[in-house]
């Protein structure tokens, strides 16, 4: 992507990490479009503590879209947490994809919310600052989905620390995987 933020690097081929601008944190927001497999979990790794925004089998609703609601969740200093997993337990595997692009407006229905609007939020919170996590690309033909578990190791391998808290904006809706192998979308990447 040319001329992206100075704190948007890539985590592999699969996600964007936007750093916070205080450099200081552990907490890593990740969000996504997403859905909750039916029967598949993983275990929490050591130092990770998971929390997921909704309960198994309900819908985020992020009002405005997810740039507004990210930025208003900073400024507030809310985690909108519902249900946290520590490590070395048993967890919800999710299929997440990407959430940030043109189907959302920012109020203008001519601008779409972009990744510079996330950065400007970030830089501009005087509140909570966590690390983004985003997925990065969306291909309705050869799908382009990956797995929380997997998205988790990415950030660990690449962010070495001695603690990790993940807060997951996403849906969690229940799919068969595999119907959702089948169906439009498909797993590019497993753990």
């Amino acid at each position: 992507m040319a001329n992206r933020p100075e704190n948007m690097v890539a985590l592999g081929q699969h996600c964007w990490l936007f750093e916070s601008p205080t450099n200081n944190t552990t907490d890593y927001v990740v969000m996504a479009h997403s859905a909750q497999i039916n029967g598949k979990t993983f275990i929490v790794p050591s130092n990770v503590t998971l929390h997921y925004g909704v309960n198994g089998g309900s819908a985020l609703t992020m009002m405005g879209g997810p740039v507004r609601f990210f930025g208003q969740s900073m400024r507030a200093n809310q985690r909108h947490m519902t249900e946290t997993r520590r490590s070395t337990f048993l967890a919800n595997d999710l299929a997440l994809g990407k959430v940030v692009g043109s189907h959302w407006t920012n109020g203008d229905s001519t601008a779409s919310e972009d990744y510079w609007d996330l950065s400007r939020n970030m830089r501009a919170s005087s509140g909570w600052t966590p690390n983004l996590v985003l997925v990065r690309n969306r291909n309705k033909f050869i799908g382009s989905e990956v797995y929380l578990s997997f998205l988790i190791d990415q950030v660990m391998r690449a962010r070495p620390a001695t603690a990790f808290a993940f807060h997951v904006w996403g849906c969690r809706g229940i799919e068969d995987e595999v119907r959702w192998k089948l169906g439009s979308q498909k797993f590019q990447t497993q753990p």
